[in-house]
């Protein structure tokens, strides 16, 4: 049996509860992340004795010896890790690779920038990146990262494409390889549409998807972030730190959570499922918009960052700018002016060299063989219950009564059960590092034991590296 370790919250095969996946944060801080990660974990279970183990995300280097008895490789999916604000997730994930034995694959690593300038100079997070590749480098054959956005910034360490890595794009949009085909939208005031957006958009774009909201009836909004979830499972207001867009929604007892016209899944499968059944998908969310493609559905995106554009530009997804948004505010002018007709142009060569990329770093995968109708990965996704997650407003006081005790008390087991693992790793600190590794410790400790997630606490403004931190 070949056992695979893989970069990810949780592995969507296993039967977790909808809860769980909330109180203990399992999609990591935005249910995207589900979608590349699970793309992964579907091609590489080929077969029954392929055996496919997540690390939840939190394993350490004082896992290397366990990884290195019970796994053959461990392949890592990453998103936009290159950034301010993940240099202790860089650091970590680079003594855990420097201590295992055995292959380590990257797959779709990209840079976060707020524009392309800032990638022509030097950044803070620039000496962690080099470890983490170095160290993934000594043992794999190629790094596969998001676009040429990130593949410039690499170059700035001495690695070239082509040899030290290779642009793949995303690995959500070969899920199940080839793309079906669609064709460019015709909708009406009937069509059912799935609205996906972001604190982050343009206020102009924030009230278009609004209006989209208000103006088709059928239309559904699918937030993404975690504090959106838990608001969503929970029935509290989703607190962010812009005060320019009021209009962004955030209170669950008002418009679409009001309404129950609000989506949330804790499986991809699920999230798939549902925009089968839509007629396109819009908004500025990348895996939102990603996903109904993968689905078959028509899809509409709207950037919002340079990041976002990479991965655009690469498989040519059909785009309107924020820009034209606030120009035209009419969703039907919009679909004309994109293109949905360039992605099938790219997909083939992109799909086959992402293969060729897999295939170079020793992984076979479901698309390397054929079957006989499903592929094992969607075998066992079949034998699970459904998770698209039911809104409170649903919900009558009994069961928001249980809902929250059922919470509360799976959030107390977790932070038990890794503040003690927090401990175990304060002990096996190297002296040589014991300053900057005690204050990045203490800091995840006292994250913890208040309940907060300090990477959010940072997107809101406030440096934890800070005294001010310790008045919370």
């Amino acid at each position: 049996m070949k056992r695979i370790l893989v970069r990810a919250g949780f592995n969507p095969a296993d039967d977790i509860s909808v809860c769980d996946v909330v109180s203990k944060n399992l999609i990591r801080g935005n249910s995207g992340n589900m979608i590349f990660a699970n793309s992964v974990m579907r091609a590489l279970m080929v077969d029954d004795d392929v055996e496919i183990g997540v690390d939840y995300c939190r394993m350490s280097n004082l896992d290397a010896e366990w990884i290195n008895e019970k796994y053959d490789c461990y392949v890592i999916p990453l998103a936009d890790i290159f950034r301010l604000n993940g240099n202790v997730e860089l650091e970590r994930l680079t003594r855990l690779v420097k201590a295992l034995k055995i292959p380590c694959i990257i797959v779709g690593a990209g840079v976060r920038a707020e524009t392309y300038e800032l990638m022509k100079t030097k950044r803070e997070f620039d000496p962690y990146v080099k470890k983490l590749c170095d160290a993934v480098l000594e043992k794999s054959a190629i790094i596969g990262i998001r676009g040429e956005l990130t593949g410039e910034y690499l170059t700035r360490f001495g690695y070239k494409e082509g040899k030290e890595f290779t642009v793949i794009g995303c690995p959500s949009m070969y899920t199940f390889g080839e793309l079906k085909p669609f064709e460019k939208p015709v909708i009406n005031s009937d069509s059912r549409i799935s609205v996906n957006n972001s604190i982050l958009s343009s206020p102009s774009t924030i009230e278009f998807l609004n209006g989209v909201l208000s103006d088709y009836k059928n239309s559904f909004f699918l937030p993404q972030r975690y504090e959106e979830m838990k608001a969503f499972y929970l029935g509290i207001d989703y607190i962010h730190r812009f005060d320019n867009k009021p209009e962004y929604p955030h209170k669950v007892n008002e418009g679409v959570y009001a309404e129950n016209r609000v989506k949330m899944f804790a499986s991809p499968n699920d999230w798939i499922d549902f925009l089968k059944t839509v007629d396109l998908s819009v908004g500025s969310r990348l895996h939102g918009n990603v996903t109904s493609i993968i689905a078959g559905t028509p899809s509409l995106f709207i950037p919002h960052g340079v990041r976002m554009r990479e991965l655009i530009d690469y498989h040519k997804l059909p785009t309107v700018s924020g820009e034209e948004v606030a120009k035209t505010k009419n969703l039907e002018e919009l679909i004309e002016k994109a293109d949905f007709k360039s992605l099938f142009d790219v997909h083939h060569k992109n799909f086959e060299h992402y293969k060729e990329f897999l295939k170079t770093n020793g992984l076979e995968t479901v698309f390397d063989r054929t079957y006989d109708g499903d592929v094992p990965y969607d075998k066992l996704l079949k034998k699970l219950d459904n998770k698209e997650i039911p809104s409170i407003v649903t919900l009558d006081k009994e069961a928001t009564i249980e809902r929250w005790a059922e919470y509360n008390q799976s959030k107390t087991d977790f932070k038990n059960q890794y503040l003690n693992r927090y401990v175990e790793e304060f002990r096996a600190l190297n002296r040589t590092s014991f300053s900057s590794d005690i204050k990045d410790l203490i800091l995840r400790i006292l994250d913890k034991l208040k309940g907060i997630d300090r990477s959010n606490l940072e997107r809101r403004g406030l440096n934890t590296h800070n005294e001010d931190f310790y008045k919370l």
